[in-house]
């Protein structure tokens, strides 16, 4: 966990692994994380859609790991991250399925809900209408009366795709 008003005093860092399926291969590596100087740094709203994997290989305890990872970020988001923050959820599998759009975790439990009542098992695994699913559900918030959130997207799956080409590199999942 980063806290903004440690920033002035010490560097924190993020490790994090990154696998080219496309390619098969492992990369790793350190983030350092610098603040921009000043006695307090206001922290952004955080706008996270999460995009789970609901395809055929996900079934049992794959997609209950998956939930229970997503809850537990939202839980944690709601806990945490400042109060116009949202979460949206994209169940995809062959296609993206109907999405919960941006809500607003602290105030409305629909996401957990969502979350919960989220069907697995079924279809094939399109990387790419995964994310399209979740970008789309980005591109179509509005939020003029707040601050410029930070968005992110967790993309949740037990590995490559069965649609998605990677020879493609104009694909979306080639390009994340």
């Amino acid at each position: 966990r980063l806290d903004s008003h440690n920033f002035k005093h010490q560097e924190p860092t993020i490790e994090f692994d990154i696998e080219d399926v496309c390619a098969g291969q492992l990369f790793n590596g350190t983030m350092r994380v610098i603040g921009a100087g000043g006695s307090s740094l206001n922290t952004p709203p955080l706008d996270a859609v999460i995009a789970i994997d609901t395809s055929g290989s996900m079934g049992g305890t794959k997609c209950t790991q998956a939930k229970n990872a997503a809850t537990s970020f939202v839980e944690k988001m709601a806990a945490e991250a400042p109060s116009t923050s949202m979460a949206g959820i994209v169940p995809w599998a062959s296609i993206a399925h109907t999405p919960l759009n941006l809500t607003n975790p602290p105030n409305d439990t629909s996401v957990l809900d969502f979350i919960e009542m989220m069907p697995c098992g079924s279809g094939g695994t399109n990387l790419d209408n995964g994310l399209l699913g979740a970008i789309k559900v980005h591109n179509d918030s509005s939020r003029p009366d707040i601050e410029e959130p930070t968005k992110a997207i967790i993309f949740l799956t037990d590995g490559g795709g069965t649609y998605t080409y990677c020879a493609d590199p104009t694909s979306p999942a080639a390009q994340a």
